[in-house]
């Protein structure tokens, strides 16, 4: 007698009239009509625990971008928990074939031959009721336990939709704690950039600053030491006044240079300063240039091949042919053949397969020239000095007006830079 009803129904609402027994009306499905309102409408059981844990609308949710939870709320799709129906259970409020069979049987049972009246043909013979009446009765008790039944089926429905609702949200909810914390992870990561770019930055502004520093109190120190700009030749003496550099172009006491003096200071000046280079860079443990260069040389593709050498193999290189080209200038004043270069570097310097003995005896032949050479310029320590002192001095400019050229440079990208230097007094 009970069956389940899966039909679309064609009206939501059953009217019964006890005057003729009889019922009017569609079918009745799942979204059944109590009371002229739906399972959706307010006071209803079965809408009140899925509305529990409806999304909320937009207007109820958290203003976004005021913390990482609001950010976290929007930034993950609030996903639909399916839900069921309960199933229905055929009974006479709600199937209109079970609602005519039982009327059926209930006519059929109240009908005069059945009844047990005068037209009753087992009257006097059978006692109880009849057959038509037994089976309205047994139908009648059925569609009340169907009755009964669909109360129980909708609870038990809604328990289980409740408990999709529930994981659906525990779910959610740990897909939000996970964004969260990854948002957290993030941020925190951000923070840490943020503080290793102001850290360099720091770093970078306080180097500029110092090296600043360093070139001002070395324009300090020398404007101390001359006091202002001396005529050439010339410095202040500790009562303010001028007095001749000693050995300098002012000095009435030496005699000024001939032709011969001035080539010999000047070539002697550069293979002094050549043999230091050299002998500081054995200490470092390098005497030759790459055997690629040296190699490339021979071909005439030398200048091709220097990217091969070490930054103290090419100051090694240069340092020898500075002095080979300051010695042979000086014997001969012509130009130097490729034959004579290659000569001399094996007089001078250490070649592959030179014993240690070897080595020395061409350190000692360098000593020899340099000290012939200076030999012929009167006071030559003293001039060369000032020779050697005004290359240095050269150098240490071009890199002092580098630094401030970088540091105005830093300055006009960097306002916080400049303010600071500002604040300085530059």
């Amino acid at each position: 007698m009970s069956r389940a009803f899966a039909g679309t129904p064609q009206s939501n609402k059953v009217s019964f009239d006890p005057s003729t027994n009889t019922y009017s009306g569609g079918n009745v499905g799942g979204d059944v009509s109590i009371n002229g309102a739906s399972p959706g409408s307010p006071g209803m059981g079965g809408g009140l625990v899925a509305r529990a844990f409806d999304t909320p609308p937009a207007a109820a949710r958290p203003p976004a971008g005021q913390s990482l939870i609001d950010r976290a709320f929007n930034t993950q799709p609030q996903q639909q928990v399916p839900q069921f129906n309960a199933p229905q259970v055929a009974h006479s409020g709600n199937d209109w074939e079970a609602r005519n069979n039982l009327r059926n049987l209930e006519v059929s049972a109240s009908s005069i031959t059945n009844n047990g009246g005068a037209f009753d043909s087992r009257r006097g013979r059978i006692n109880g009721p009849s057959l038509a009446q037994a089976a309205f009765q047994d139908a009648a008790r059925a569609d009340l336990s169907a009755r009964a039944e669909q109360p129980r089926l909708d609870m038990a429905t809604n328990q289980v939709n409740a408990g999709l609702q529930r994981e659906g949200m525990e779910q959610q909810g740990n897909q939000q704690r996970s964004l969260v914390q990854a948002m957290l992870g993030q941020q925190a990561n951000q923070t840490e950039l943020e503080k290793a770019r102001i850290a360099a930055d720091t770093g970078t502004q306080r180097s500029m600053i110092d090296a600043l520093g360093t070139i001002e109190a070395a324009k300090e120190r020398a404007a101390a030491a001359n006091r202002s700009n001396a005529p050439a030749g010339y410095r202040f003496n500790t009562s303010g006044g001028l007095e001749a550099i000693p050995g300098g172009p002012a000095d009435k006491s030496q005699a000024p240079l001939n032709d011969v003096q001035s080539k010999a200071l000047q070539f002697g000046s550069r293979m002094q300063e050549a043999d230091k280079t050299l002998s500081d860079l054995a200490n470092q443990g390098v005497t030759q240039p790459g055997l690629i260069k040296r190699a490339a040389d021979a071909v005439g593709m030398g200048a091709a091949a220097n990217w091969t050498q070490s930054a103290e193999q090419q100051k090694v290189e240069q340092s020898q042919r500075d002095y080979i080209n300051a010695v042979l200038r000086r014997e001969s004043g012509a130009a130097i053949s490729d034959g004579e270069f290659a000569n001399a570097r094996q007089q001078y310097f250490p070649q592959p397969g030179d014993s240690p003995e070897v080595i020395d005896q061409k350190l000692k032949n360098r000593a020899i020239a340099t000290a012939g050479i200076k030999a012929e310029v009167p006071n030559s320590e003293q001039r060369i000095g000032q020779v050697v002192g005004a290359g240095n001095a050269a150098v240490a400019a071009n890199t002092e007006n580098a630094q401030i050229t970088e540091i105005q440079r830093r300055a006009a990208s960097d306002p916080a830079f400049a303010a600071r230097l500002k604040e300085m007094g530059y």
